[in-house]
């Protein structure tokens, strides 16, 4: 089998392939997050190229992906049909859930946007203008538009690229791809479409609901995934009572980013 090692936020994923096409097409997607450090979690991917097959005298239907996940091992083992290299990023989105959520971390579904030297998170459902957000900020180097990992160091919060990118990543060009990088994180915006810019502060509390819908897979109710989802919610209560949150209503123009320049004032 051939591998490679994806790298975010810390982390290291260490991928085992036995299709070595298929490895190729993923190794230079995440290539910016290709690295040789000490895996934390292992995925063994098996790639096959029917979608049926005759086992004593039976003929077996697959699905498109299936497998499973051994959290306190580290390790997951799929099967994922070769024409289906888009479900690989729901893996990587999966195993860094698991892995972030042991290690104290969090995997939010935001846009991560590094402005004068801070990070600023763009979170909210699918469709809320995300990718949009990503698309039209110029000015800003953008660690991705989906998925970003978050973390404590030191005192602070750190925001990290993952390569785990949307819809702005798979339709743009190499120059946009998702960036290795992070920052301190300085705000969270919790983002709705508007006719008006205006931003308003964010109760903890609220804050709190809000970044859970969007940093929770549902992986079932055993004893260790509930633990793993208490961890979770720990950490998201601490980001949410140190980072500054708000409500940002934006037009698809990039005038809201003078009603964010105005909060530094």
């Amino acid at each position: 089998m051939d591998f490679f090692k994806i790298e975010a936020g810390g982390f290291v994923i260490l991928v085992n392939c036995n299709n070595k096409t298929f490895l190729e097409h993923q190794r230079r997607e995440y290539k910016k997050f290709i690295c040789d450090g000490q895996p934390d979690f292992t995925i063994e991917l098996s790639v096959f190229d029917n979608f049926m097959t005759v086992e004593d005298e039976l003929i077996v239907f697959h699905g498109d992906l299936y497998g499973d996940i051994n959290v306190s091992k580290g390790i997951g083992r799929f099967n994922i049909h070769k024409n289906h290299r888009n479900l690989f990023k729901f893996i990587m989105q999966t195993c860094f859930f698991m892995l972030c959520t042991q290690r104290g971390a969090l995997l939010i579904h935001s846009a991560g946007l590094i402005h004068r030297g801070k990070a600023y998170l763009f979170t909210g459902p699918s469709n809320t203008g995300k990718s949009t957000i990503a698309g039209i900020s110029k000015h800003c180097k953008v660690m991705s538009d989906e998925h970003i990992v978050v973390k404590k160091v030191g005192e602070k919060y750190m925001a990290y690229g993952t390569g785990i990118g949307g819809d702005f990543f798979n339709y743009g060009n190499e120059s946009v791809k998702p960036s290795n990088s992070s920052a301190v994180l300085d705000k969270i915006f919790f983002i709705h479409q508007s006719k008006n810019n205006k931003i308003k502060p964010k109760k903890a509390s609220d804050a709190l609901k809000a970044i859970l819908e969007e940093s929770f897979i549902n992986p079932g109710y055993s004893p260790e995934m509930n633990e793993m989802l208490l961890k979770n919610l720990n950490t998201a209560r601490d980001i949410v009572n140190n980072v500054k949150c708000y409500d940002l209503f934006f037009t698809k123009g990039t005038d809201f980013w003078e009603e964010i320049d105005k909060l530094e004032v």
